[in-house]
């Protein structure tokens, strides 16, 4: 009698906002369970590729690629486990508000005083570097910091999961009736499908070109990997940053360079560096890292945290001047934003 009493009094007072949001969750998690134990344990790729996807990969081929090239280094990686946390991410009914919460706590994060006191010293470490792709791309060193720090935290854990299992898993189950109830989201999920097969591609060239073992990269749910949370659709973008011989996602400065291009295509130029030296058109620099993350959080506190790690770094240097000429304390140091 209690129990039914309960379901009257929430029936009767909850907002129906809330009671459809509960059973939208409820019907999202029975769809996710069955799909789960429809395709539970290790599988190779082929064995549940439908003849329509792998027609969809094969249109991405160019002219002078192969087929049988692609389906042999399909073939030859590993069996995989679905990454289930993948297919969540992208579809959970409260994916957006996870997000954005998670967004917004990194951004915090990544100016608390001893987060932006370990860019300095990574900063200070790496300077001869980073301003050597500085010069190249016009990209500023600070700006690049502040990504490597909220994207792995200076490479500081290890990605979760293994980068081809997650492309496979995105190929495979994306569309698999998770949210066939939903029509609104098919445009979206159509679109990130359409981004997991590039990224599969871009995975074999990637690997055939560079001589790289595709079965090792690590990722994010999501497929980014290295250092720089590059997706392998923007794999071009790698540089052999340490010249060792080798672009290598995984290498830090082969990751920095290329998440460095990647801004510069996107139109971080030479104006853009001399705007954020000088503290100008903030809103136009967030439009241009959006593009890394497409998160105004993200955005926003890559910035805020690029403009505390420049002015620590102006007021050591001035210090240190002073230190070795008081007569000439160099005031002028100070240009920060």
């Amino acid at each position: 009698m209690r129990v039914n009493l309960i379901f009257v009094f929430l029936f009767c007072f909850l907002p129906g906002s809330v009671l459809l949001q509960a059973q939208v969750e409820d019907d999202y998690e029975k769809s996710f369970d069955r799909l789960k134990s429809a395709y539970s344990g290790k599988q190779k790729f082929f064995d549940v590729l439908s003849a329509n996807e792998w027609f969809a990969l094969r249109s991405l081929l160019k002219s002078n690629e192969s087929a049988d090239e692609l389906r042999a280094f399909l073939a030859g990686l590993p069996e995989f486990d679905p990454v289930w946390i993948t297919i969540r991410s992208y579809t959970a009914p409260k994916r957006q508000q996870i997000a954005t919460v998670a967004n917004q706590a990194n951004a915090r994060s990544s100016l608390s005083t001893q987060a932006l006191e370990k860019q300095k010293q990574w900063y200070t470490s790496n300077r001869s570097d980073l301003l050597h792709i500085e010069r190249v791309t016009s990209v500023n060193a600070e700006i690049l910091a502040s990504i490597y720090y909220a994207e792995t935290k200076l490479s500081s854990y290890r990605l979760p999961h293994v980068l081809y299992q997650v492309l496979f898993t995105q190929i495979l189950f994306l569309k698999n009736g998770i949210l066939s109830n939903e029509p609104s989201q098919l445009e979206r999920l159509e679109r990130l499908l359409r981004l997991a097969r590039s990224s599969l591609i871009s995975l074999f060239r990637y690997a055939r070109d560079h001589k790289v073992s595709a079965d090792t990269l690590r990722s994010s749910w999501a497929g980014a990997t290295g250092p720089m949370q590059l997706m392998p659709f923007n794999f071009h973008f790698l540089r052999d940053g340490n010249a060792n011989g080798v672009v290598h996602a995984e290498e830090e400065l082969d990751s920095l360079f290329g998440a460095a291009l990647f801004l510069a295509a996107k139109g971080w130029g030479e104006s853009e560096y001399q705007d954020f030296l000088q503290g100008k058109n903030r809103d136009h620099l967030v439009r241009i890292l959006l593009k890394y993350n497409a998160s105004s959080p993200y955005a926003h506190g890559v910035l805020d945290a690029a403009n505390s790690l420049r002015q620590m770094v102006l007021e050591s240097e001035n210090k240190v001047l002073k230190e070795v000429n008081p007569q000439i304390a160099p005031d002028w140091l100070n240009t920060s934003p």
